[in-house]
C-alpha cells in the first residue's frame, strides 16, 4: 500500500484530535498488523467502496476513550455508556471525512461508522490489502489506527 494512502488519515487524525483535546499526538513507527492482541476495548471503524476499497478503524484502551469523549462532548463522561461509543463513531467519522478531502483524484464512498466494544477483539478486512498500523500517543495513552486500502 502507497503511503499516499496513509498521509492523509495521519493528518487527519492529528488535526481532529488536537481540536477535540489540544492535545499533540506523538506518532509512532508504522508497522503491519500481525497477530499479537491489542488490549483495546473499543474501536471505531469505517469502511471504503468505490475507487478505493478498505477500512479504517480506530482503536483506544477504555480509559482513553473515556477521557477523549468528555473532552469531545464537553461534559464529564465517567464510565463506559453508550456517549462513549457514540463519541467514538463521530470522532471516527471525522477523521475518515476529513482524509477523503485530501484522497479527492480517488472516488469512493464511506459508510457509516460501526462501533466495536470488547476487550482484545480484532478488526479484519477482506479487501485482500495489507493492514498499516499507526501507534499513537497521547497524555491520556496509546492507541491506534489501522488502514487498509486497495486502489484497483
Amino acid at each position: 500500500m502507497d503511503v499516499t494512502y496513509i498521509n492523509p488519515f495521519v493528518a487527519a487524525i492529528i488535526g481532529v484530535f488536537k481540536s477535540i483535546s489540544n492535545q499533540e499526538l506523538e506518532i509512532g513507527a508504522l508497522r503491519l498488523k500481525g497477530a499479537k492482541k491489542t488490549g483495546f476495548s473499543i474501536s471505531g471503524v469505517i469502511g471504503l467502496s468505490g475507487n478505493a476499497r478498505g477500512f479504517v478503524a480506530i482503536s483506544y484502551p477504555k480509559t482513553l476513550a473515556i477521557k477523549m469523549v468528555t473532552a469531545f462532548l464537553g461534559m464529564e463522561v465517567d464510565e463506559f455508556s453508550p456517549y462513549v461509543a457514540d463519541g467514538v463513531g463521530e470522532i471516527t467519522n471525522m477523521v475518515a471525512g476529513n482524509a477523503k478531502k485530501e484522497l479527492a483524484g480517488f472516488r469512493f464512498d464511506l459508510s457509516l461508522p460501526t462501533v466495536v466494544v470488547g476487550v482484545d477483539h480484532r478488526i479484519e478486512g477482506s479487501s485482500g490489502a495489507p493492514v498499516i498500523v499507526i501507534p499513537l500517543k497521547c497524555e491520556w495513552g496509546e492507541f491506534e489506527m489501522e488502514v487498509s486500502i486497495v486502489v484497483p
